[in-house]
């Protein structure tokens, strides 16, 4: 299987990449190079030339000279590698299927892509220092593991590298013996993804959940189901709704369920993808009750203001009050989150930034753009160009990038006369979902939804 990566250009000549995949690997979003041109793609070059294209784009990464070494743009994802596990040259033919355990116990987890086994070996070979690997290949964490033997006792050493902050976050020691081989990888999967939720996806509220997840196995199904809703399309409305179901088979008392399932209801309610809107009202009302009752979390309160605002009472009293019920109750990025969500629909738009800031700064990686996207709006909606600007330039040519985020932007450049980038912004935008009812949905039909379709009008009319 092969991810096709596009025309990548090779000092003066250009290939069309291909990235081999394992059988359980993530499909990788393009991640583009400054200055390379990706326009209209060519066609595919014959099956045996593929793994040569992959290489040389490889190599070419760390041939160039300094001076002309181009970088690749960031997404939202972070990058996972895992280096070869090293191992005793008696037990070289365990290398590499131990590797790949790994890669595709990882790769199970949505709030990360994992680089495939065939790239993980040629970078290992490559020589390259941890800095040159993150600005080369876009990595942000490397998984290091080494096993040693004694007699018949075996130890593995796994770590965690951070390499933004160029530096090992985690480290562990399991012993075993050789008949566990099998157990071993799951243990080491295990360890290694406990890190990464907290570390590289979720942050802190990981271990608030792990209270009520109750197994690795739940927790993880319950991470890959937020991933789904946070992306906040009816393609992953579909999918979240599938994780949720394995939940309910897995364990269908888990406390966790209400809450999941009244914002599963919510989003479904929101989208228009209802089928009895009475019905589904009383379910949030009941699940989020009961979350309450079971739970008493922060963010449980936070759920009823935001079922309050939409559904229930629909008054900003009424949801600002348990916004302020949440806050006493502990705080965390859902609760920030939230929070700012009501601030902003009840016009207390410089309050919503404050709590906007703290939800952004309480997770390690906004994974697709879903907690910049409510702050760049509130800095939209106060004219604040200059912070968006400094906010969001370097990184809005991500291949992942929210088009609500690109058509904000696009208005930044507009107003700062650069006339031609914002009518490409836009043209990309609608490329990637924007249209005005997405726009009236997400700004909640208020004065600003118009005020910003009036705006990308005036750059190209929809």
């Amino acid at each position: 299987n092969f991810n096709d990566l596009g025309i990548q250009k090779i000092k003066e000549n250009e290939f069309h990449a291909f990235d081999l995949m394992m059988k359980h690997s993530k499909r990788r979003s393009r991640k583009y190079v400054k200055g390379i041109n990706v326009g209209t793609l060519f066609a595919a070059i014959a099956i045996t030339a593929i793994s040569i294209a992959g290489a040389i784009f490889f190599i070419s990464s760390y041939e160039k000279s300094a001076e002309n070494r181009q970088k690749a743009v960031l997404t939202s994802v972070p990058l996972i590698l895992v280096e070869p596990i090293a191992v005793s040259e008696n037990q070289k033919e365990l290398q590499k299927p131990f590797t790949e355990s790994v890669i595709s116990g990882l790769s199970d987890f949505r709030g990360i892509n994992v680089l495939s086994g065939n790239n993980s070996f040629f970078i290992s070979n490559s020589n390259l220092s941890d800095t040159q690997i993150a600005e080369k290949f876009n990595v942000d964490y490397i998984v290091r593991g080494m096993i040693q033997t004694y007699g018949d006792k075996s130890r593995m050493n796994i770590s965690l590298a951070d390499l933004e902050q160029n530096k090992v976050i985690w480290s562990d020691q399991i012993d075993f013996n050789f008949e566990e081989i099998f157990e071993l990888q799951d243990r080491v999967n295990d360890s290694i993804l406990s890190q990464l939720q907290v570390e590289a996806v979720a942050g802190d509220i990981v271990n608030d959940l792990r209270e009520y997840a109750q197994n690795f196995e739940f927790l993880t199904l319950y991470l890959n189901w937020s991933a789904e809703l946070q992306k906040w399309n009816p393609e992953s409305h579909a999918r979240a709704e599938a994780f949720l179901s394995e939940m309910n088979e897995l364990d269908a008392d888990n406390l966790l369920l209400h809450s999941a399932a009244g914002w599963q209801t919510f989003q479904r309610v929101v989208f228009g993808l209802s089928t009895s809107f009475e019905s589904d009202v009383e379910t949030m009302k009941t699940r989020n009750a009961l979350a309450i009752q079971t739970m008493g979390r922060g963010e449980d309160f936070a759920q009823r203001a935001m079922f309050e605002y939409f559904f229930f009472s629909k008054t900003c009293e009424a949801a600002l009050a348990d916004v302020e019920a949440s806050l006493k109750r502990g705080q965390n990025v859902r609760v920030y989150q939230i929070t700012g969500a009501i601030y902003a629909a009840c016009d207390r738009v410089e309050e919503a930034i404050i709590y906007n800031r703290k939800a952004l700064a309480a997770t390690p990686n906004d994974i697709g753009w879903f907690l910049t996207v409510d702050l760049v709006s509130n800095l939209w909606k106060l004219d604040r160009y200059e912070e968006i600007k400094e906010m969001i330039e370097a990184k809005i040519d991500a291949a992942d990038m929210d088009p609500r985020i690109m058509a904000i932007f696009a208005v930044v450049e507009q107003k700062a006369g650069n006339k031609k980038r914002a009518k490409e912004l836009i043209a990309r935008a609608k490329i990637n979902g924007l249209v005005q009812d997405r726009i009236k949905t997400w700004l909640r039909g208020q004065p600003a939804a118009f005020k910003l379709i009036e705006q990308i009008n005036e750059i190209d009319t929809f």
